[in-house]
Formats: structure tokens, sequence, C-alpha cells
């Protein structure tokens, strides 16, 4: 894989989980107002387990994205060594 492939790769890794995290967090907010609306919950449901499955892709594959998911005492602390998000 070239090195131009990586980085695009990665860069459509973190856009797949800013998008889906922008869905989960609009939804959350129309649920504080709408809590029973059952379509708002099914949508909120469906991008949480979207963005779910979004990092954990971007994580398997360059580091910890967010510090809820670091085990340092089996694995370091390694959030500082992969590049940051925002670094390409």
């Amino acid at each position: 894989m070239s090195l131009i492939r990586e980085k695009s790769t990665r860069s459509e890794l973190l856009r797949n989980v800013q998008a889906t995290s922008f869905a989960v967090d609009e939804a959350k907010l129309y649920l504080d107002t709408h809590p029973y609306d059952k379509k708002a919950q099914a949508y909120f449901d469906k991008y949480n387990n979207a963005r779910q499955r979004a990092v954990q892709a971007f994580e398997e594959l360059y580091g910890p994205l967010l510090v809820d998911d670091i085990d340092a005492v089996r694995n370091g602390w390694q959030w500082i060594d992969p590049p940051m998000p925002w670094e390409e």
C-alpha cells in the first residue's frame, strides 16, 4: 500500500467517525426534547452503532482515537504514540 493510499484511508476512516459522531450528537439533542419519538430513537441507535464500528475500524489501524479505549496497564500509555487525528 502506498503512502498516499494510507493517508487517504486514514482520512476516510476519520471522516466516517466525524460524520457518524455528528449524526449521533444531533440525535441526542433532538431526543433531549422528544424522548418518546420512536423514529428518533431508531435513528440514534443506527448511527450510534455505526459510530462505534467507525471508531473501531480507525483504532484497529491507527491506534486509540478516544481516551476511553485505552488500557494503560496492559498496553502502556500509548495515547501519545500514533499521530494525533489532526496530524497527517
